[in-house]
């Protein structure tokens, strides 16, 4: 009796699995790049971050060249556009508050957004993992151990730190994510992974950061 007993718990997790995670096909960005969608919970998201240049209003984002101009500027990491897939461009916060950066029909996720699919996720200490791309050639445990793979697609792609020492830092070890919700008058809230846990937490950080997006639909 206790293996049918197992066996039966085993298909209805997976059943439900299978209904809350569900790819639903692609939507393009003003550029023209494609970008696949996953249902998570009751949300949708982007599969990969973004990687405009241009704003939905297809004017041009500029590519910086003063890292402290409070004006919005994108860059790629490391300078090499070898990076746009699968890491995206990296934003500074001033790109992100013309509420033109995400494709139409789309936005920058809040706070409670990203909240809301790492509570869906298992929370603080096991969203983290669940949400990280699967293949284990591109992490050190204990990912490779975490399932499902919700669809969500994180890669760790890194940032540039024009805080401290003007550095691009972190690819393969970490990525950080804009939110919409402002911390205070110089800083906004982000959420953070990392290779080395399986946790995902949030932070605030200075406007001048240079770090990832992924939208989330209106």
């Amino acid at each position: 009796m206790k293996p049918r007993v197992f066996l039966i718990s085993f298909l209805i997790l997976f059943s439900c699995q299978k209904e809350e995670f569900e790819t639903i096909g692609y939507i393009k960005d003003i550029e023209g790049n494609s970008y696949e969608t996953v249902i998570i919970g009751d949300q949708i998201w982007m599969t990969e971050n973004l990687r405009t240049t241009k704003y939905n209003d297809g004017s041009p984002i500029e590519y910086v060249k003063d890292w402290n101009i409070e004006k919005g500027r994108y860059c790629w990491y490391d300078h090499d556009e070898k990076n746009k897939k699968p890491h995206g461009a990296l934003y500074n916060w001033y790109a992100v508050k013309t509420d033109k950066l995400a494709p139409e029909g789309w936005r920058i996720p809040t706070w409670e957004d990203w909240d809301i699919l790492r509570t869906t996720l298992g929370g603080h200490i096991l969203a983290g993992g669940k949400i990280k791309k699967r293949g284990n050639e591109i992490w050190e445990e204990p990912n490779k151990l975490v399932d499902p793979d919700c669809g969500f697609n994180a890669y760790l792609s890194g940032h540039f730190d024009n805080i401290l020492d003007y550095k691009f830092k972190s690819l393969g070890i970490i990525t950080f994510w804009w939110t919409s919700t402002i911390y205070d008058p110089r800083r906004t809230w982000h959420f953070v992974i990392k290779n080395d846990n399986t946790g995902m937490w949030e932070g605030a950080e200075q406007w001048n950061f240079f770090i990832s997006v992924r939208c989330i639909k209106e």
